[in-house]
C-alpha cells in the first residue's frame, strides 16, 4: 500500500467535505431567506393568512349586523334606526349609536372593528385616517359632522391638514394618485341656512351663485346625456347625480391632470398654441405631485383617459369632470376657502394667479394662492376640459377655469372650443363617484 497516496486521498476527501459543507450552509441560508421572505412582509404568506382571517371575520360581522337590520323594519316597511341599535346591542353584543335616533347607525365591535348602517340598510366598514379601504368594498370615513365614502383600495391620508372633510379630505391609491372629497348637502360656511347641493351654478360679479340645475346657461351651455356634435359627454350623468347624492359627495383629482412617460411637448412658457394633434404619445394619466401637467390634449382624448383610469373597478367610476362636479366643487371651495393672504377675491371669480407663465408641474407653492382645501389650480395655470356642451356645433367642447394665457378668465368661466383643439394652456381633471 502506498502511504503517501493514502494521505493525499484523505486530504482530498477532507477538502471536498469542507467545501460541500460550506456550500450546504450557503444553500440553507438562501433557502431560509426565501422562506422568511415568503412568510413575512406585505405580500408574505403569514400576512395573507392574517388578511384572509381578518376579511372573513369582518364578513361575518357584517352578516350579523345585516340580520339585525332585517329585523328592524317598522309596520310601514321603513327602517327604524332606534330598533337597529336595540337589536344589535341585545343580540350581538356590539355597541351601536344613532345620533338623534336617525341614520347613520354606527356600530363598534369589541375588537375595534367599526361599521355604519345607512338609511337604505347598506353596511360599510368604517376607516380612520391612515387606514385603507378594503379591496373588495367601499368604506366610510367620518370627520366632525360629515362623512365621506372611501373608494375600495384607497387609503385615507393622515398627513397634516389632509384628513378633515371641511378642509379637504385627501385619499391615495396604491400608485400614489390623489383625490379630494367634495361633499354635497352640507351647509354653507358663511350661512348655515343655505346648503351646498349638487348642481350647475353661475356666479355673478360678486361671486354669489345661482342654482341653474339643468337649465341652459348663457343661451347655449348644457350638460347632455348624449350629443351629435362630436364632443364627449359624461359616461352617465344621471347615474353620477344619483350616486353622488346618495353618497353625500364625490371625488375630484387633486391636481390638473398630470402625465408620466410623456414624450410630446410640455409648455413651460405663456403659450396658447393650438393644434389638431393631441400630443399624446403613450404617457400615463396620473394625479401625482411633481409630475408634468397633461396639456396638448383634445377634449375627446381627455374623456377617454379619464374614463379608463379605473375602468375595471367594480366599486366606483372614473370620468372626465362634468359641469355639476365643477360648479359644486367651485361653490364648496369658495365657501370653505382656507387660503391666507391679501388680494384674494371670492374663488368663483378668482382669475389666474399664474399670469406670467404656465407652470409645468402646476402650483407647488403656497404663495401661488391656488390651493384651496387641498385642491390645486382650478382658477389658474390651465383651462380644463369638461363634459359640458356648447350648442354651437363647430365649437361644442367646453373648458372651464382660469388660465395663465388670459388673466381675465376665472374659476367658474365657461369657454367653448372645437373637438380638434389641443392647446398648451388646456388640461383636464378626472372625477370619481362611488357605485
Amino acid at each position: 500500500m502506498n502511504l503517501k497516496s493514502s494521505k493525499k486521498d484523505i486530504k482530498a476527501n477532507r477538502g471536498i467535505t469542507l467545501i460541500a459543507l460550506v456550500i450546504t450552509i450557503i444553500v440553507l441560508l438562501i433557502l431560509a431567506g426565501v422562506a422568511i421572505a415568503t412568510l413575512t412582509g406585505d405580500n408574505g404568506l403569514l400576512t395573507k393568512v392574517g388578511d384572509a382571517r381578518n376579511t372573513s371575520e369582518k364578513a361575518g360581522e357584517k352578516e350579523r349586523i345585516q340580520m339585525e337590520v332585517a329585523g328592524a323594519y317598522d309596520t310601514r316597511g321603513r327602517l327604524d334606526a332606534t330598533k337597529i341599535v336595540e337589536n344589535i346591542e341585545k343580540n350581538i353584543g356590539a355597541t351601536a349609536e344613532a345620533t338623534s335616533n336617525s341614520f347613520p347607525v354606527k356600530v363598534t365591535y369589541n375588537n375595534g372593528h367599526k361599521y355604519q348602517v345607512a338609511s337604505d340598510g347598506s353596511i360599510m366598514i368604517s376607516v380612520n385616517a391612515g387606514d385603507k379601504a378594503p379591496s373588495d368594498s367601499n368604506a366610510v370615513y367620518s370627520s366632525g359632522d360629515y362623512t365621506a365614502i372611501i373608494p375600495a383600495g384607497f387609503t385615507v391620508s393622515n398627513q397634516p391638514g389632509e384628513s378633515s372633510i371641511d378642509t379637504g379630505l385627501v385619499i391615495r391609491d396604491d400608485d400614489g394618485n390623489e383625490f379630494v372629497w367634495i361633499p354635497v348637502n352640507i351647509p354653507w360656511k358663511s350661512d348655515s341656512n343655505k346648503t351646498i347641493t349638487l348642481s350647475r351654478y353661475t356666479f355673478d360679479s360678486n361671486g354669489d351663485p345661482t342654482n341653474q340645475e339643468a337649465n341652459t346657461i348663457d343661451s347655449y351651455y348644457t350638460e347632455l346625456a348624449s350629443s351629435q356634435y362630436g364632443e364627449a359627454v359624461a359616461k352617465n350623468i344621471e347615474d353620477f347625480k344619483t350616486k353622488t347624492n346618495a353618497a353625500g359627495g364625490f371625488w375630484i383629482g387633486r391636481y390638473e391632470a398630470r402625465i408620466e412617460g410623456y414624450t410630446g411637448n410640455v409648455a413651460t412658457s405663456n403659450s396658447n398654441q393650438e393644434t389638431s394633434l393631441t400630443g399624446y404619445t403613450g404617457g400615463k394619466l396620473v394625479e401625482k405631485p411633481g409630475a408634468q401637467v397633461f396639456n396638448y390634449i383634445t377634449q375627446n382624448k381627455a374623456s377617454e383617459l379619464s374614463r379608463s383610469m379605473y375602468s375595471t373597478n367594480n366599486y366606483f367610476e372614473s370620468d372626465l369632470i362634468n359641469s355639476y362636479a365643477w360648479d359644486t366643487a367651485t361653490l364648496f371651495l369658495q365657501e370653505y376657502d382656507n387660503r391666507t393672504g391679501s388680494n384674494l377675491t371670492k374663488y368663483s371669480r378668482q382669475n389666474s394667479i399664474n399670469t406670467e407663465s404656465l407652470l409645468a408641474t402646476g402650483t407647488v407653492s403656497e404663495t401661488n394662492k391656488d390651493k384651496i382645501c387641498n385642491v390645486y389650480d382650478m382658477a389658474s395655470n390651465c383651462y380644463e376640459w369638461t363634459t359640458e356642451t356648447s350648442s354651437y356645433s363647430n365649437i361644442p367642447c367646453v373648458k372651464r377655469g382660469g388660465s395663465c394665457t388670459d388673466s381675465s378668465h376665472y374659476a367658474s368661466v365657461r369657454i367653448s372650443n372645437s373637438t380638434t383643439i389641443a392647446g398648451g394652456g388646456i388640461s383636464f381633471r378626472p372625477a370619481l363617484y362611488v357605485k
